[in-house]
């Protein structure tokens, strides 16, 4: 939660102004492989195997949640991404977030999703109908062939949704490795929740 105003750029922002030939640059330049190394050494040592063993080890709670609020000046900017809501429509999570406090859940992957009911539900019950206060399961689907399958994903994931949260439900197709690395979110089979402000 921090009061930002002017909301920070698209995670793939500049990827979609500069087109192709931008993205080959990237993609082949000292940094941009450094980076990709780096993810692959971070993939070897921390794969799914050992998130399976960090879940079965801590019941799924790796890491004490925050107890007090994060003062502003302290806080980073919820990162900006594009998303899809449950009926399609293109969406700015800055867009979404911004005017309310909203609980934001992420699930980065299926098996995930059921663990942040507990949170959802609990804040429903204290906020109720609350028009300042909102909150928005996001979701990443990872992969191309997400991508193919949109529409039957979309239908499938409204049926897995109370319809409480049918209204906020956000999904970004797309990879999550910055999204991660924001939050230091390590394992990808836990969920987490965010208190955003009414600035992001």
């Amino acid at each position: 939660n921090r009061g930002v105003h002017m909301p920070p750029p698209l995670l793939e922002e500049k990827k979609l102004k500069k087109g192709l030939f931008y993205e080959m640059s990237v993609i082949f330049s000292r940094e941009g492989m450094e980076r990709r190394q780096k993810a692959l050494e971070e993939e070897v040592t921390r794969g799914q195997f050992y998130e399976v063993k960090e879940l079965d080890k801590t019941g799924g709670k790796i890491f004490e949640a925050d107890v007090d609020l994060i003062p502003s000046e302290e806080a980073i900017t919820f990162p900006n991404i594009r998303c899809s809501t449950l009926e399609g429509t293109e969406v700015d999570t800055h867009d979404v977030l911004g005017g309310k406090v909203t609980l934001v859940t992420v699930s980065l992957r299926e098996f995930s999703r059921p663990m942040v009911n507990t949170w959802t539900t609990h804040f429903h019950s204290k906020i109720g109908s609350n028009p300042h206060a909102q909150i928005v399961p996001l979701a990443f689907l990872e992969g191309t062939v997400y991508k193919l399958f949109k529409g039957l994903l979309m239908k499938g994931m409204k049926q897995k949704y109370t319809e409480e949260q049918q209204k906020g439900a956000l999904v970004a197709f797309q990879n999550s490795e910055d999204f991660r690395r924001t939050f230091d979110m390590r394992n990808r089979l836990v969920g987490y929740a965010f208190l955003v402000d009414q600035n992001r």
